[in-house]
């Protein structure tokens, strides 16, 4: 495996052409680093069952390889953040994988924690189940959502899966203290997430808290049916004791808890069965139930109740629902997908919410609902279009000019879209999009509207291709800002977010000088009618435009 394996090496940079805030030295507390941002990925592969991995990266601001002194320390720093992992997969019939290093781990439908971000409320109305192995390797930028140590899955038997791991590792934090006559309470409020420490403000938050991760994963099948117990143990350095607001008072605050679990997953004729209990030793029980049925070779259904109380604890879940916790949340949810035959089909969601207990910006319990309707039509090879409407309703704090007090009241937001895919050639493609979105809250209103035009060009057998867009946007204010995805790099995309009026305009270009080397290089620029800044803080720009550019290079061997 380690003499016959393919090596692939990445190297990236990017960078903002404008001056921003936080470069300027005149500054109070500014960037130490330069304008650039510059990513090292490496991959060693033999066949899908060895995999070696490093990763290094530097954010625009911060140092690299220099020198800096703080708070009477002097260190030298090189790049910001390094990851890696050594992975195999079903290297025997008892071991099905062994991850080394920095990993994650993917329980059940996410109630205490998965990996899986494909699945949820979309236009693919049928597709929120959460399935995948117990453990991936680990090989994001992202640099808090990674366990760093180890992770077995044995199977003593066909039928009997067993996922034992552990992790020890730095998370950046805001450390807080309260001090009296007699000793000194140290406590976190908040794991940050961002990365970033371009600042001597954020490398102070640099891995200050320590977070230890434990845990166990029985799965037995049996035929079409799939049982998986788990438990899982999270404990940190330090106490979590949040801001002293009602809609936290139910939030966990501790520096420990311990999950234990059930889920499953049951196929029986035309219907697919999943569901997740959680037990946390705070005494709260989180669930979840959901179904997916072919209702036929025409139709398929799936319907999915959670029940979430607003006292679990919710540390890394990434389960169904509105919120982005697995905490203070009710609901049910409806898709239908309809295909009477190959050039149509019909797809529509209903989701139905209520949130028992205060919210930030929400100072009472509060329902909402969402609805999704879409109808596509396709030509094969030739041209496909979808017609979609969404409209979601939350109540939301209000305060009006004769209000002391905030009152909660319906906050509406619809979205009409029209998009079509055209292949005018082998290899080359049109997609055009208009979209508009209606934004109203009491008596405060928004509207907005964006197009763009996107061409593809792929030939096969080409060593050169590319992609690029042009777009037009006006919306009255951020209320009513479009988001949308933009193709990117290798391995890579964007969404930003269409707001105030203005063209945004990229090009991603691609190369392969040889079959083991390409070239990447991407620019997009956003022009703004009706500013004269962009951004806020130290990332402001004192302008009406942002050009981002990147450039990738990938090497095999």
């Amino acid at each position: 495996m380690f003499a016959e394996g393919k090596s692939t090496l990445y190297t990236k940079w990017q960078r903002v052409l404008e001056d921003q805030d936080g470069f300027d030295e005149n500054e109070t507390n500014p960037y130490l680093g330069s304008k650039d941002k510059y990513t090292l990925r490496y991959r060693y592969e033999y066949e899908n069952r060895m995999k070696l991995g490093l990763l290094a990266e530097k954010d625009a601001g911060e140092l690299f390889f220099q020198s800096h002194t703080l708070d009477g320390k002097r260190t030298f720093n090189s790049f910001d953040y390094y990851s890696a992992f050594f992975h195999l997969r079903n290297y025997r019939s008892w071991l099905k994988d062994l991850v080394i290093g920095d990993y994650t781990v993917s329980l059940g439908q996410g109630i205490i924690m998965h990996n899986n971000f494909g699945s949820g409320k979309g236009a693919f109305v049928t597709q929120i189940k959460k399935d995948g192995r117990v453990l991936r390797p680990y090989g994001s930028v992202a640099e808090n959502n990674y366990f760093r140590g180890g992770a077995v899955t044995l199977a003593p038997t066909d039928r009997l899966e067993i996922t034992p791991f552990i992790s020890f590792s730095k998370r950046d934090a805001n450390i807080d203290t309260i001090q009296d006559f007699e000793n000194t309470q140290v406590f976190f409020t908040s794991i940050l997430q961002s990365g970033d420490h371009r600042t001597e403000n954020e490398l102070r938050r640099k891995n200050k808290l320590s977070q230890f991760v434990t845990g166990l994963n029985l799965k037995y099948s049996f035929n079409d049916f799939i049982l998986s117990a788990s438990s899982s143990y999270f404990s940190f350095g330090e106490q979590l004791q949040r801001a002293d607001r009602l809609y936290n008072k139910f939030r966990f605050n501790g520096d420990q808890v311990l999950y234990n679990g059930l889920d499953y997953t049951w196929r029986y004729k035309n219907f697919n069965f999943f569901g997740e209990a959680v037990h946390a030793d705070t005494g709260s029980i989180a669930y979840m139930q959901g179904i997916l049925a072919a209702l036929g070779p025409k139709a398929s259904l799936s319907l999915l109740y959670r029940d979430y109380p607003r006292d679990f604890p919710s540390i890394r879940s990434n389960a169904f629902g509105e919120g982005s916790e697995a905490a203070n949340e009710r609901g049910i949810y409806m898709g239908l997908d309809v295909r009477p035959n190959y050039n149509w089909n019909f797809s529509t969601y209903l989701d139905l919410w209520k949130f028992p207990w205060l919210r930030s910006g929400v100072d009472a319990p509060s329902t909402g609902y969402e609805m999704l309707g879409r109808i596509t039509y396709r030509k094969k090879r030739k041209y496909s279009a979808y017609l979609q409407y969404v409209i979601e309703k939350k109540e939301q704090n209000y305060t009006g000019e004769s209000n002391v007090v905030s009152l909660v009241r319906d906050r509406f937001r619809q979205r009409a879209r029209l998009h079509s895919t055209v292949d005018v050639a082998k290899g080359v493609q049109l997609r055009n999009r208009i979209e508009f979105s209606f934004y109203k809250h009491s008596d405060i209103t928004s509207k907005g509207f964006m197009m763009y035009q996107d061409i593809i060009y792929k030939p096969i057998g080409s060593s050169f291709s590319f992609t690029g867009r042009v777009a037009l946007f006006d919306t009255d204010d951020f209320n009513s800002a479009i988001y949308v995805y933009e193709n990117d790099i290798l391995y890579e995309f964007f969404i930003p977010a269409f707001s105030d009026r203005g063209f945004r305009s990229y090009i991603n270009f691609r190369y392969n000088i040889t079959y083991d080397t390409m070239l990447e290089f991407r620019i997009a620029r956003t022009v703004f009618d009706n500013r004269e800044t962009i951004g806020s803080g130290k990332n402001q720009i004192n302008g009406n435009t942002r050009t981002d550019v990147k450039m990738q290079a990938k090497f095999k061997f």
